[in-house]
């Protein structure tokens, strides 16, 4: 799950996704524990395609 907002991290967690978290966007993942934190795309890209 890509996201930029808490609740984008806690339901890719509940679906049993990794996560990925935009620092540069408009929320934060508050406590929540994050896969991957990301400021460009291209970093998420390469995450996902390297993450398996």
């Amino acid at each position: 799950m890509v996201g930029d907002h808490h609740t984008d991290v806690v339901s890719g967690k509940n679906a049993g996704m990794k996560t990925a978290f935009h620092s540069g966007g408009i929320g934060s993942y508050g406590d929540d524990v994050v896969d991957f934190e990301y400021s460009r795309f291209g970093q998420v890209v390469d995450f996902i395609i390297n993450s398996g």
